[in-house]
């Protein structure tokens, strides 16, 4: 990618400092003060000025030169097609647990790039490994005082983490937490755990390290590894996946540090990943063990938070006696990975009754990486329509005079940007194969409520105008 590329505007807030100065959407950035910008934080230092040159080159070649006087946190108002304005960086690891290297050969040329640009930690909450930061980008970090940092922890152990992350300069973690924290910056830390490797007493050794942070600790998430079917394919190390008795273990593990930190910090700190709990077979944590959801990214109260926006929102519609109940017979089926679907067929108990619709939820099996992967995220599009398209079929018989079913997916089965699934089947071609009507919605409580509330008012205006 060009530089001309990194810094094209891509829109001018109205009435910005920006739309007053002549700038349009498709100029490039040239420089600040006469020097290039090198990124999105070295925008923000350069504009955080009360006066500041711009120079920008318009789509038809011109250069415009802009004086601007404004106060000092002022925003010029430009946002650029690439957030980072710059190459992002990539990862230099090769870890034992790494899911990319687990993807089967033949996907869009994206999903294989592995990034670890300590700037995404902050713009996107990405998780960083630190082992690309040098002295020099260490300095940089400290002087621009960004906080909190996301980091990939796994271990404190020196040697078990070069082992387990493929890097020989994995093992200094500890010493570059202390430089972060002891310059003001708070830190979150994610441990992918591998069963028989950073677990056990290497877990215990990890939490001890980690609480000599003190308060700069912002929290800590406890992750099970992701195994795809292709790991013996690729030739990748053995590992064990999670069973019941191992998930427990380790879920005894996190609550006497999390016993232990509340003592001593007057907060837990810790939690176990969602996933932990299913695979012990224990029930979900309430509200409380979440605090106050630092850690939503690695999946840790995910179920929790989604339980308690679908009671309050339907609580606030009740009060509002804002629910659209959907005319006799209607109903919805939605689609999901195999962990939330007992979690969506509780929802359709509490939520199906208020609205006047049957939710029929149909658990999607992951054939394509492998029925150890459970997370709809994961879900792909051939594997939706292999699972749905006998009971859609099925069901656009008795749901009334062929009528096309409706059919409800998370977000988070689609790319972010696209409407396509992860092995390229677009969300088109999904519902003319499966013959419904295909709604996306948010992964959360409240986007069911919002899918729920748009899906059963229009069955009313198609029953009003039909």
């Amino acid at each position: 990618m060009s530089s001309d590329a990194h810094r094209t505007v891509a829109q001018v807030a109205p009435g910005s400092i920006a739309e007053e100065s002549g700038i349009q959407p498709d100029d490039v950035l040239v420089s600040i003060d006469g020097k290039p910008v090198l990124d999105r934080f070295d925008y923000r230092t350069r504009t955080a000025v009360e006066a500041l040159t711009v120079l920008v080159r318009q789509a038809d070649g011109e250069e415009l030169e802009v004086e601007i006087e404004k106060d000092e946190d002022e925003d010029l108002g430009l946002a650029f097609d690439d957030a980072l304005m710059d190459d992002c960086g990539s990862c230099r690891n090769d870890c034992v647990f790494c899911f990319i290297r687990q993807l089967p050969d033949g996907m869009r040329p994206t999903l294989y790039f592995r990034d670890d640009d300590l700037r995404m930690s902050f713009l996107s909450g990405n998780y960083v490994t630190l082992t690309n930061l040098d002295e020099a980008g260490m300095q940089r970090l400290i002087a621009l005082r960004l906080s909190p940092i996301n980091v990939s922890v796994h271990t404190t152990d020196p040697e078990l983490r070069v082992r387990m992350m493929g890097n020989r300069f994995a093992g200094r973690i500890m010493e570059q937490l202390r430089r972060l924290v002891d310059a003001g910056i708070r830190v979150n830390a994610q441990i992918v755990l591998c069963r028989g490797w950073n677990d056990g007493e290497a877990f215990d050794r990890t939490m001890r390290d980690l609480d000599t942070l003190g308060a700069a600790l912002g929290s800590v998430a406890a992750v099970p590894v992701g195994l795809t079917r292709y790991r013996d394919l690729k030739g990748l190390p053995g590992l064990l996946p999670y069973d019941r008795d191992s998930a427990r273990e380790t879920i005894a593990r996190v609550d006497r540090w999390r016993t232990a930190f509340t003592e001593s910090r007057g907060t837990a700190t810790v939690h176990a990943a969602d996933e932990l709990y299913l695979r012990a077979g224990l029930p979900i944590p309430g509200e409380g063990y979440y605090e106050d959801y630092p850690q939503l990214e690695n999946g840790v109260g995910l179920i929790a938070l989604f339980r308690r926006e679908l009671r309050e929102g339907l609580a606030a519609r009740r009060r509002r006696r804002s629910l659209p109940v959907a005319p006799l017979g209607a109903v919805v089926h939605i689609a999901t990975g195999t962990d939330a679907a007992p979690f969506l067929e509780e929802a359709g108990r509490r939520a199906g009754p208020a609205y006047g619709v049957e939710f029929r939820v149909h658990p999607v099996a992951n054939r394509f990486f492998g029925e150890t992967v459970t997370v709809a995220g994961l879900v792909t599009g051939a594997d939706l329509v292999a699972t749905l398209r006998a009971p859609l079929a099925d069901a656009g018989l008795k749901e009334g005079a062929g009528e096309a079913p409706h059919l409800l997916i998370p977000a988070c089965m689609l790319k972010a940007d696209e409407e396509v699934f992860l092995d390229g089947v677009t969300l088109q071609e999904a519902e003319a194969t499966l013959g419904c009507r295909i709604a996306v919605a948010p992964p959360t409580g409240s986007g069911l409520l919002e899918a729920l509330d748009a899906l059963t008012r229009d069955a009313r205006e198609g029953i009003r105008h039909g």
